[in-house]
């Protein structure tokens, strides 16, 4: 349980700068209005994390199981390396006004949530609960995304490739704990 709320934090974290990102070019911040973007973020992470692990579920079930590990490793690995690369690789961010509307948002959400898709696949082979882990994930991306709203409002988006390069750092550690587990057995 422990594992997957570093696992719902890091998720987040790409969600977390896409709002440090969006806070920081807004001229002004109603409630309303971050609270329906934090939804719109929260709705699509867990729900693309709930599709990752359904079709797990359906394409590969228990036959396969045997495996399980070997797939979440693959893909933990995998998201790991990509994010560490695009948090080196990626350009500060040049902070300017620019108000956007609600279908931005839900194409930034949906991109956003392909790593919750992969991680839901990589879930299923971990044996978590899913409806339990979706609704953390839910919440902790609400929750974190109106305050990296208002952070972003207030002080700016300086830190989102230290975001970046966290999130891909904590994949790694997540796919190298569950080698050492391999190893034990």
């Amino acid at each position: 349980m422990i594992m997957f709320g570093f696992l719902c934090i890091c998720i987040s974290l790409d969600v977390f700068v896409c709002a440090l990102e969006q806070g920081a070019t807004e001229r002004e911040v109603h409630f309303k209005r971050v609270f329906v973007y934090a939804l719109i973020f929260a709705i699509c992470s867990a729900g693309l994390f709930l599709l990752g692990h359904g079709l797990s579920y359906s394409f590969f079930g228990k036959p396969l199981m045997r495996i399980n590990k070997f797939v979440a490793i693959i893909i933990f690995l995998v998201l790991g390396n990509i994010m560490v690369i695009y948090g080196i690789k990626k350009k500060k961010f040049v902070e300017r006004l620019n108000e956007s509307d609600y279908r931005e948002i839900i194409k930034l959400a949906l991109l956003g949530g392909i790593d919750c898709f992969l991680v839901g696949v990589g879930c299923y082979y971990m044996n978590l609960s899913y409806v339990y882990e979706s609704l953390i994930l839910f919440l902790v991306v609400l929750v974190g995304c109106i305050i990296h709203y208002y952070v972003g409002y207030y002080n700016g988006a300086a830190y989102q490739k230290v975001y970046y390069f966290l999130c891909g750092i904590v994949y790694i550690l997540m796919s190298l704990s569950l080698i050492l587990r391999i190893i034990q057995l």
